[in-house]
């Protein structure tokens, strides 16, 4: 198989439904992807990066991609299931910084997701992070 994070949706969502690739594997993946080439992720940003995000949630995604393999397991997973995705930073996203990219906003957490991560939660994606 080629490198997991170079899947687009519909081929990595065909590959953890027949269970040759764990959503585990395919977060990571993108993970590292995301390690390589992006850099320190900050404000200030790192000069020698693309600076493609704001912010990476690595234990959160984890986290959703172990239940999503369990439900990949059970057979019962909705149409994302597994699927990593990223959330512009403009969305709210329940219980992490959502700041539009601005110093303005820092103290920004909501309580609640936006209609638009709500449904891509709805749906299994796994929010790797909001990029810019």
């Amino acid at each position: 198989m080629t490198d997991a994070a170079d899947l687009g949706v519909a081929d990595a969502s065909v590959a953890l439904a027949r269970r040759e690739l764990s959503s585990r594997e395919l977060v990571d993946a993108c993970l590292v992807r995301i390690g390589d080439r992006d850099g320190t992720h900050s404000h200030e940003g790192d000069a020698h990066s693309i600076n493609a995000w704001v912010r990476v949630y690595e234990e959160g995604a984890r986290e959703a991609a172990a239940r999503a393999d369990e439900r990949l397991a059970q057979g019962d997973a909705p149409t994302l299931c597994g699927i990593p995705i990223g959330l512009k930073d403009v969305f709210k996203t329940r219980g992490v910084p959502t700041t539009a990219h601005s110093r303005q906003l820092a103290g920004n957490i909501p309580t609640a997701d936006s209609a638009a991560g709500e449904r891509l939660s709805s749906a299994g994606a796994i929010c790797l992070g909001g990029p810019r």
